[in-house]
């Protein structure tokens, strides 16, 4: 039984039956693993989300005001941020995610067997190599947004159990800054952490800048 299933569908109440109804179904859809930023049937809902994390957190410092955030369409990039002095600021979104537990998930789901309650195994020095194939491959793909926006910024996502700030950080300080080419910032944006500084991560997802260069 689902945390939902004992919701009831008023008819007399439309916009809620509505809102029960997409919760049932994305459940439904859901991987089942690594879950905090997903939502299965409508991903934009996550770019948007990360999007306004980042941009939240970046306002907190004072580094970059926000005026909107739009879905831009057709990507790349996945999300337009208009800033209060009119830039217009790319933010590519991408997530960190182990595929091989997320078969594990879904194996056991088709299967009717207890959801396992095993994670994935990661260390400074796979989640740092994990980064960098991120990076590099859509720093890539931005190549078509070279020259249309005043920053290209990507935002790396996970939810990932055993990831959390400390570990995180290990990881983005073992290796030198990444080379790009058309990228001006990235950043590993964690899911929600109760214990996250507030001042700091106003949304309670720490957000970690990763080191990039230019040739």
């Amino acid at each position: 039984m689902s945390e939902y299933d004992d919701m009831t569908l008023d008819d007399d109440d439309a916009d809620w039956s509505e809102v029960v109804q997409l919760m049932r179904d994305n459940l439904e859809k859901s991987r089942g693993y690594s879950s905090y930023w997903e939502w299965a049937l409508d991903p934009s809902r996550v770019e948007m989300q990360a999007a306004d994390v980042l941009t939240n957190f970046l306002a907190q410092k004072g580094e970059l005001m926000t005026r909107t955030i739009s879905l831009y369409r057709p990507d790349p990039p996945d999300v337009l941020l208009t800033t209060k002095d009119g830039s217009h600021v790319g933010i590519e979104v991408t997530e960190l995610v182990s595929e091989e537990a997320i078969k594990r998930y879904l194996r056991a789901q088709r299967m009717g067997m207890a959801i396992p309650y095993d994670w994935a195994e990661w260390t400074p020095d796979s989640i740092a190599i994990a980064l960098s194939q991120r990076v590099i491959k859509k720093d890539s793909k931005l190549k078509k947004a070279n020259g249309q926006f005043s920053q290209l910024l990507l935002a790396i996502i996970t939810d990932e159990p055993i990831i959390d700030e400390a570990i995180a950080n290990k990881a983005i300080m073992l290796w030198p800054p990444l080379l790009v080419e058309h990228l001006d910032r990235a950043f590993l944006i964690l899911s929600y952490q109760p214990q996250a500084e507030e001042r700091q991560f106003p949304d309670g997802c720490p957000v970690l800048e990763i080191p990039l260069r230019r040739p």
